[in-house]
């Protein structure tokens, strides 16, 4: 089965791949199973001119085809308009030099808020390169089902440590249906991923988080001197409505890792 999506002008999913996203994609490969309603399917994805083409290995109901449209319009941003965004870049001092590489790219979201959770938990003090390898072998091996969640040996044999207990509890949690609005209420998730989780997983690009990482940017490559207190207002004057985004680009561009 095909599906088919316009996408933006600037939209390049081949550029989106190989900049190895933080979220949906666990291989160099344009393909990833998912599942829908409890049941698998695998989606491979190709893009030719104005078209993202998404080939499905078995037919979808109406209702499996609605979501899949519907998630991966929006895990992708197919149809955000950057323009503005490029704009800011432009007359930034540093997202001005790494716009060659920005642009045509997009935020890849998680195909499920279980999936961008278990993520959440897995980057905390990692490197982006220990996080994408452990969630390659839980794509491949557990893919992001919660019932697959439940056995804590099982996860510390993925080498998941301390975090074992908290994906147990938050698989715990989604089994139950009873999901908290505040994410916080999770244990083993802090504000920190909860702000990230507001960014990734509902796009709210003007979302703002706190870290080493972005500290030493803006104090190397700003000269603005900030704390937790005062991040969140810096931000906000370099980059408005923006400033999640920013932040996340300029952590994956000028170090290819994101201390969490």
């Amino acid at each position: 089965m095909k599906l088919e999506f316009n996408v933006q002008e600037d939209f390049d999913f081949l550029k989106i791949l190989q900049g190895k996203p933080f979220y949906f994609f666990y291989s160099p490969e344009p393909s990833r199973v998912v599942f829908i309603n409890g049941k698998p399917a695998k989606l491979g994805f190709s893009q030719k001119d104005g078209k993202l083409t998404v080939n499905v290995d078995r037919k979808l109901s109406k209702e499996e085809e609605k979501i899949v449209k519907e998630r991966v319009a929006f895990c992708l941003g197919v149809n955000e308009n950057m323009g503005r965004f490029y704009e800011l870049c432009r007359q930034d001092i540093v997202l001005n030099k790494l716009l060659p590489r920005i642009k045509g790219t997009r935020m890849v979201s998680a195909f499920s808020d279980f999936e961008a959770l278990v993520g959440a938990i897995v980057s905390q003090n990692n490197s982006f390169r220990n996080y994408l390898q452990t969630m390659q072998k839980l794509c491949a091996e557990l893919n992001f089902v919660p019932e697959n969640y439940l056995d804590q040996e099982k996860l510390r044999k993925l080498k998941l440590g301390y975090k074992a207990p908290f994906i147990v509890g938050l698989a715990k949690i989604f089994l139950s249906g009873a999901i908290p609005r505040e994410l916080t209420k999770i244990k083993g998730v802090g504000k920190y991923s909860a702000a990230l989780f507001n960014i990734f997983q509902r796009r709210d690009f003007s979302g703002f988080y706190w870290d080493t990482l972005t500290e030493r940017i803006l104090r190397e490559h700003y000269k603005v001197r900030a704390d937790n207190k005062s991040g969140k207002e810096e931000a906000k004057k370099l980059w408005g409505e923006y400033s999640g985004l920013a932040e996340i680009l300029l952590q994956k561009f000028l170090n290819d890792t994101v201390a969490v």
